[in-house]
């Protein structure tokens, strides 16, 4: 397996959930991998339907007295079962999901996971999660990912999506050597990916979003480098070198430019009549002078025969200039 292959390479996806996953914009094995969870959830232990405590996402223990029963009525299919514990009851209901009604079993103990919410004067979980308790029990030291969704592609498709790409164990050559992680503390580039997805555990978890983290804003400043010296290596086809005006203007002042003012003045005409194109900011307290410098930028533009242009962020600012 590549990390260019499409999706389609991977057990379960035909055209339908290819098509899914595209309008995720998953399209290929590493869009899978760079589709990193919105947020995560832990599993508690289950508590019995006489504990529930309402609005909370947990996970009830039970079992079903009688078969999951279709509701009739309205235009979505409804599937619901009740949990009984003495005097307290839980309903379950499910959306859109009649095939439950042969899978889960009346009489066999299950743990339900979701929210409690107080409908109609009942407690009712909507959409739990099920599982048996030997499973239940594999999950709850685990950290569980979340994903966002789009219709047709559930928690549990991508989840297993994911974990076929991440049974290939070493997907990438890490990029940083390993001098470069260890003085920055950084996690190992495969190492994050498994654990932004399937955490080990909290520790894990923090170190694969450091990682994470530092290559997105690394690649981005990588990229405005590389932009920048492109742009340095472009004729300069415009060229300014006549300072008549600026000179003029900055004499018609009531006041002496600062050193700093005048050293970046010398820098950016410089510029205007050097060989490569320019593309510059300045960068400065309020009141340190970069307004009178862009003016001077301004004038000698205008001077060679070119356009200029001032603009400001608020129209308190755009009358103190034109004033």
């Amino acid at each position: 397996m590549r990390i260019t292959d499409s999706v389609r390479c991977l057990k379960g996806v035909g055209d339908k959930v290819e098509s899914n996953l595209n309008k995720l914009g998953i399209f290929t094995v590493e869009d899978l991998l760079e589709y990193y969870p919105r947020a995560y959830q832990t599993y508690d232990a289950p508590v019995d339907v006489s504990e529930i405590t309402p609005g909370k996402r947990l996970a009830v223990r039970g079992f079903l007295h009688r078969s999951l029963a279709r509701i009739p009525g309205g235009r979505v299919e409804k599937t619901a079962g009740t949990l009984i514990d003495g005097d307290a009851r839980l309903q379950l209901l499910w959306y859109r999901m009649p095939y439950l009604r042969k899978q889960v079993i009346s009489g066999k103990t299950y743990i339900f996971y979701g929210v409690v919410k107080n409908k109609n004067g009942q407690w009712t979980m909507e959409q739990p999660e099920i599982y048996e308790p030997e499973a239940y029990e594999k999950v709850r030291s685990t950290i569980q990912p979340i994903y966002s969704l789009t219709e047709g592609v559930h928690q549990k498709l991508i989840g297993k999506l994911v974990r076929q790409v991440l049974e290939e164990k070493t997907l990438f050559e890490d990029y940083l050597p390993e001098e470069l992680r260890m003085e920055f503390h950084l996690a190992e580039y495969n190492f994050a990916l498994q654990n932004i997805h399937y955490p080990k555990d909290q520790e894990s978890l923090t170190l694969a979003r450091r990682r994470l983290g530092f290559d997105e804003f690394f690649l981005f400043a990588l990229a405005i480098r590389r932009m920048k010296a492109s742009r340095d290596r472009s004729e300069n086809i415009h060229p300014a070198s006549d300072l008549t005006w600026a000179e003029q203007f900055t004499g018609c002042l009531d006041y002496r430019l600062t050193n700093a003012q005048l050293r970046a003045w010398k820098e950016i005409s410089a510029d205007f009549s050097g060989p490569h194109v320019m593309n510059r900011l300045l960068q400065g307290d309020v009141g340190s002078g970069k307004t009178v410098i862009a003016q001077l930028a301004l004038l000698t533009a205008v001077q060679a025969g070119y356009q200029g242009c001032l603009m400001a962020p608020t129209e308190v600012l755009a009358r103190q200039h034109y004033e």
